[in-house]
Order: C-alpha cells, then structure tokens, then sequence
C-alpha cells in the first residue's frame, strides 16, 4: 500500500511539474492542429456509415468512432502538443524521441481510417495498427522514465493500437 501511494504521488508531482512548464497558448495551437484532421476524417467515416451502412464495417459504428478519435488521435496530438510546447529541458529529452513516434502513430491512424473508408483488404489495417502498437509499447519505458505521465499516455495508446489489430481481423 506505501508504494501505491508513493508511486500516486510522483506521478502527480510529474504532472504538476509537466503542467507548470507548459506553454498553453503553444500547447493549444499545437494540439488543436494535429487533431483536426482526425476529427475531419471521423465524421467522414460516420457520414459514410450513416448513408451508406453496408459500406462500412459494423465496427464503425457509434461509439466506435469517439474512441478511435479518442485513443488514436487525442493522445499522440496530446503527447506531441506537450513535448513541443514544454519547457527547453523538457523538450530536447523527448523532441527525438516522442515527436517522430507520435508523427508516425497519427499518419498511420489517418492512414488506417481512410483505408477503412476505401475498403481496403483488412490485412492493411492490421499492419497500420500493429506498426503503431509496436512502436508505442517499445518507447513507453524510455519516454516513462523522462516523464511519467506521457509515459503512461503512450502505454494507453499502444493496448489500444494492439486492440485494433485484432479488431481489424474481424473485418
């Protein structure tokens, strides 16, 4: 129970730290920047999926959606709006590291939805989820070592890319 609450507590005091060294109006910019495309192509998929149902699989249906724009697009925009917008020491320790894999796991979530939207043969979307789940779970122990919110950000990310792979085999 001690070491419950002492991990609890570091990993407030790294939040606090991470939200103090913010740039918001930076943060906000940037954030809002990545996510727009995901939110574009979300409501694309959900137009498709009301007018046309039988062009969609049934996974993309309601709830779905919100989380995939959620998990796949929110969080690396939010890992990747932090870093650049954090304090000098703060950034140049995960500007090499986070900045690309969030990049990489945004273009192929943008790249999984518009094969989805093209119908494209399921085996691709399982590659463009795995790539991503992969890449995620490898750098949670760096990234969480430096800072241990996006750390923890970044391990949500990769089980959810993992779940998708195995969601997209259904397709």
């Amino acid at each position: 129970m001690k070491f419950c609450r002492r991990i609890s507590r570091s990993f407030r005091i790294a939040q606090i730290q991470l939200f103090c060294g913010l740039s918001k109006p930076l943060f906000l910019f940037c954030f809002l920047t990545a996510l727009l495309p995901g939110l574009l192509l979300a409501s694309l998929l959900g137009w498709k999926a009301l007018f046309f149902p039988a062009a969609v699989p049934h996974l993309c249906r309601g709830i779905f959606l919100v989380l995939w724009v959620l998990f796949s697009c929110a969080l690396p925009s939010f890992c990747a709006a932090v870093i650049l917008s954090s304090r000098r020491d703060i950034c140049m320790r995960g500007l090499f590291i986070l900045v690309p894999i969030c990049t990489l796991h945004l273009l192929l979530s943008f790249l999984w939805a518009l094969m989805l939207l093209y119908r494209m043969p399921p085996f691709f979307c399982m590659i463009s989820a795995a790539v991503c789940a992969v890449s995620a779970l490898l750098s949670v122990y760096r990234t969480g070592r430096q800072c241990p919110p996006l750390g923890f950000l970044l391990l949500i990310g990769g089980i959810w890319n993992a779940l998708l792979v195995f969601l997209c085999a259904d397709f």
